[in-house]
């Protein structure tokens, strides 16, 4: 089911599971420290009612979170009366449960003078206030997921078509003398081109690895050392790297781009692109380190497009967890991506340029 189908709140993601608990645990507190109650044995109570309220809140997420794609067939207004309803049916029927419970075992989960009507009316308009809050709340904030997404497809089909002109033209110009004097390097050439035109076109559902970024990186600056010639130098300092980590599509090659078209290119003398990394147990990152051109220099305009894009698709994605530093001392412009490490497998050497 796409994301604009998809309104329901997605009660099966770990943040969502964590936050009921510790809302239900602290609606518990709250209640246990109201002014009027007496009890005989105050920890025993508090953890009895406890374990109950945690229980019921788990038996209602996991229900909400299974029943999620029927939800997502209704109307919003349905949908959410139906998992309102059902969320207050759940309380009542355990509440039930839990007097039959005391009745039989002694374990006071509610005061002992309080008839089973008023024991389940009392929990079921206590429900129907927290639920309604925390369904709305969720509900506003699937939406607004869904509008980032909205968001995230638009600025990555935006970068797809953001390939210069001018950088396609120049490799066919630059394919084009070679295809007598170096044939081998002509084609090689046109591989590497096409392969970066097949990955900026892609769809974006279709998930890249870092490995594949970083040898479309390597296609890219083959490309332009072509053209450039000696003005470009790239140094690689790059550590053991985990290349199968997914991440998505056109990270790492605006980046490339960006300091070769800003950096390099103004510089009639050219310059150096370094580029480092490192990785540890949680995370991976990457630095990307280009030369600036002084003010005298003809500098083409520059408007943080690629990296607000960069940035935004790596919050999306990684809930904010990702992030992208740059620095610009006037000599030098570095920009640093860090993501995390989202599966378990062995290090494994960054792949060796094409």
């Amino acid at each position: 089911m796409s994301s604009e189908t998809a309104w329901f709140p997605n009660f099966c993601r770990p943040p969502v599971v964590f936050g009921l608990a510790v809302g239900a645990e602290l609606l518990v507190l709250v209640m246990f420290l109201a002014p009027g109650r007496e009890f005989s044995q105050p920890l025993r109570e508090l953890a009895v009612n406890s374990l109950f309220v945690q229980w019921l809140t788990m038996i209602c997420t996991v229900c909400l979170c299974k029943l999620r794609p029927a939800f997502n067939r209704l109307s919003v207004r349905a949908g959410l009366g139906a998992a309102y309803l059902l969320v207050l049916l759940l309380v009542a029927v355990a509440t039930v449960l839990a007097v039959w419970l005391q009745q039989f075992s002694g374990i006071p989960l509610s005061r002992s003078n309080l008839e089973v009507t008023d024991v389940v009316g009392h929990n079921v308009l206590i429900t129907a206030l927290v639920a309604g809050v925390a369904l709305r709340y969720y509900y506003v904030q699937q939406r607004w997921r869904a509008d980032l997404q909205a968001r995230a497809d638009a600025q990555v089909r935006a970068l797809q078509a953001r390939i210069r002109p001018h950088f396609l033209f120049n490799s066919m110009n630059t394919i084009a003398s070679l295809i007598r004097s170096r044939p081998e390097v002509a084609e090689r050439t046109v591989e590497d081109l096409s392969e970066l035109f097949r990955s900026a076109l892609s769809g974006r559902d279709s998930d890249s690895t870092l490995g594949q970024e970083l040898t479309l990186c390597r296609r890219y600056v083959s490309i332009e050392q072509l053209r450039l010639g000696e003005r470009l130098q790239v140094s690689w300092d790059v550590d053991p790297l985990p290349v199968r980590e997914l991440l998505p599509p056109l990270i790492l090659q605006p980046l490339f781009e960006n300091a070769v078209y800003h950096g390099i290119q103004p510089l009639p003398e050219g310059g150096e692109v370094k580029v480092s990394s490192g990785s540890d147990a949680d995370w991976w990152w990457i630095t990307i380190d280009n030369p600036v051109a002084g003010p005298s220099t003809a500098r083409p305009p520059g408007n943080q497009i690629a990296l607000e894009n960069i940035e935004q698709r790596l919050e999306h994605r990684y809930d904010g967890r990702a992030r992208i530093e740059t620095q610009n001392d006037g000599e030098r412009f570095t920009v640093t991506v860090k993501i995390p490490i989202t599966r378990q497998m062995n290090r494994q050497e960054t792949p060796s340029e094409p």
